[in-house]
């Protein structure tokens, strides 16, 4: 019971609950998980013109579009806060900046001596390829399970500033009739650097399939 009034360990009407307590709602089609960011970048925004502060307002403009919030401020006054999109590659639509400049214009929110610029966040795209050995009894379809797979993982572990590894694409391609796998691009010991205004997006997959073994 205790567990349920837990942030990191709500969940369904648990959590629910716990956002209703901040006056706020499950949006139609929003997932719990993106509830519990939500949730938290309100928790954090409490009390002033701080980064979580333009954050919690940001993700409220949109929740089912703002897929994440970077926020740089400098001494003038002047705040860039970069949105990812949870649509297409995750560039943001002037649409969608469009809202969230509004929101966090409005003179309940807008610091006294802040200038807000909305910008679409910098994605760069990677491109991946790796060998893959199947366990023998593994069916054809493993390959594109394993790509599934990486798509989901990914999806659900984008951020700004996230860094993007090898061994992550390995750790999500891991299915249960994968053998082996040799990384080509990226290759094992590199990555790709994100800064805090910039995220990565999936560009093409290629799984080359090198045979059965044990």
């Amino acid at each position: 019971t205790f567990r349920a009034t837990l942030l990191d360990f709500g969940q369904g009407a648990d959590l629910i609950a716990q956002a209703s307590d901040w006056n706020m709602t499950q949006a139609v089609g929003e997932s719990l998980d993106d509830l519990r960011r939500r949730l938290r970048e309100r928790k954090k925004g409490q009390g002033g013109f701080t980064e979580n502060w333009y954050k919690r307002y940001a993700f409220a403009a949109d929740p089912l579009r703002v897929a994440d919030v970077g926020v740089v401020g400098d001494a003038k006054g002047g705040v860039k806060v970069s949105i990812l999109s949870t649509e297409g590659d995750g560039v943001a639509s002037p649409a969608l900046l469009a809202t969230v400049a509004a929101a966090l214009n409005d003179p309940l929110v807008l610091g006294d001596n802040d200038h807000v610029d909305v910008v679409p966040a910098v994605i760069r795209v990677v491109n991946v390829e790796a060998d893959v050995w199947l366990l023998p009894e593994a069916p054809a379809s493993e390959l594109q399970t394993a790509e599934d797979r990486l798509k989901t993982e990914f999806a659900a572990s984008r951020r700004l500033g996230w860094d993007f590894t090898a061994d992550f694409v390995i750790a999500s391609l891991r299915t249960s009739g994968v053998r082996r796998i040799v990384m080509i691009s990226p290759a094992a010991d590199d990555y790709t650097r994100a800064e805090p205004n910039e995220a990565v997006a999936l560009g093409t997959i290629k799984l080359n399939f090198k045979g059965r073994s044990y």
